[in-house]
């Protein structure tokens, strides 16, 4: 597929998904939110693609949702077109592979949304985050009403979600939002380093992590037995074997997510 909102490049097993309407702040349209379903859903059954990196073309990652194509949408459009959008949510939650977010500048609204759909989140010291929907009437959502009280709390995602102000990446850090800072200048290079670690990684581990996680919060009883279910699975894998007589032979494990 020929795509015109977003592009795609594969580094070494990893793929780089860039949402690209840089002269509308990677602001997302039908068309942005249509081939970025398409490109993940094809992404996810590529064994080749063993790690995702999300990011934006131009000074910011995204503005959230485009509001010129809002206009004169009834109940049931508005609900079907947050719908839509909101599955892009559940397809990258659903994924086997690490999602890991590059943010530059501003991640707001729905873009905040795409971001912490990610599992990990990379940003450069110039980034911003915050939730913009209230601030023109609207609601949080791709997931942001789960999301964000998930990693910062129910407090500050509170005040997040009711005040719309952008906060620093610094204190993106502090609160818990995000999971490294890096120098602007470097910061695709720092998160391609980390992807590709993943990439090389255990896969099949990987993902279970992930569902894992997904399952948040959980009672100690549903988690233990979730857990045993997913190792029992681990333990046939020849990433297993294959880490274990690396261990045992003091050399570093060659993984082939099998």
């Amino acid at each position: 597929m020929a795509y015109t909102a977003i592009r795609l490049e594969d580094v070494e097993g990893v793929r780089v998904i860039r949402l690209a309407r840089p002269e509308r702040k990677n602001a997302l349209d039908l068309i942005m939110r249509e081939e970025l379903r398409e490109a993940l859903e094809v992404s996810s059954s590529h064994q080749e693609v063993r790690a995702l990196v999300l990011t934006g073309e131009g000074s910011d990652f995204s503005v959230g949702g485009d509001l010129s194509t809002m206009e004169n949408l009834t109940a049931a459009g508005g609900r079907k077109r947050v719908q839509r959008v909101g599955g892009l949510v559940g397809l990258m939650r659903q994924m086997a592979q690490p999602i890991l977010a590059s943010v530059d500048g501003v991640a707001t609204g729905a873009g905040l949304g795409l971001a912490l759909a990610c599992d990990l989140i990379v940003a450069s010291d110039r980034a911003r985050f915050g939730v913009g929907q209230v601030r023109v009437g609207l609601v949080p959502d791709l997931g942001l009403t789960r999301h964000l009280p998930l990693r910062v709390g129910w407090t500050k995602a509170m005040e997040m979600m009711l005040q719309g102000h952008l906060i620093e990446a610094s204190k993106a850090l502090e609160w818990g939002l995000i999971n490294r800072v890096v120098p602007h200048s470097k910061l695709l290079e720092e998160t391609l380093s980390w992807a590709s670690q993943l990439a090389r990684g255990p896969s099949v581990a990987i993902s279970m992590v992930k569902e894992c996680m997904d399952r948040f919060p959980m009672s100690l009883e549903q988690t233990l037995r979730w857990e045993a279910n997913l190792q029992a699975i681990a333990f046939l894998t020849e990433d297993f074997a294959e880490a274990r007589e690396a261990f045992f032979q003091k050399r570093k494990p060659r993984f082939r997510g099998r």
